[in-house]
């Protein structure tokens, strides 16, 4: 079984640490967080990510929604968490409704987030509980 590659884009680096401890805790994986969706597009673009968690609101281009409609287009077998304080529902419907999208709101519940991961790892079959 391969170890899930998880990114986590957030400008909150107390979020990202949060979550990565979490996770970390809890299952085999690997991480990477990053604070600009500059630097994610192209992680995206040249890796092999399994689980995107993504905030929206970004002060630069690109931002959360530009990430995700690259992911809806592009690299449709990656599930995507979006974690926002913002929280538009047309949009959080429309995102939902095109698959493998779902929405945790700030401040999160770290476990909502684990298991909302780990169920779309185990349909996949790539969930490994942390021995």
């Amino acid at each position: 079984m391969k170890t899930p590659k998880i990114l986590i884009v957030d400008d909150e680096e107390n979020v990202m640490l949060d979550i990565s401890l979490y996770l970390k805790k809890r299952m085999d994986c690997e991480i990477t967080t990053l604070n600009n969706c500059e630097d994610a597009m192209e992680v995206l673009k040249t890796q092999d990510i399994d689980v995107l968690l993504q905030d929206l609101k970004f002060p630069t281009k690109p931002d959360g929604y530009e990430i995700i409609d690259y992911v809806r287009r592009e690299k449709k077998d990656i599930f995507v968490l979006i974690i926002s304080i913002w929280d538009d529902p047309n949009y959080m419907k429309k995102v939902e409704k095109e698959g493998e999208c779902y929405f945790v709101p700030k401040p999160l519940s770290l476990a909502e987030v684990f298991l909302r991961i780990k169920t779309a790892l185990e349909e996949r079959g790539e969930f490994a509980h942390k021995k």
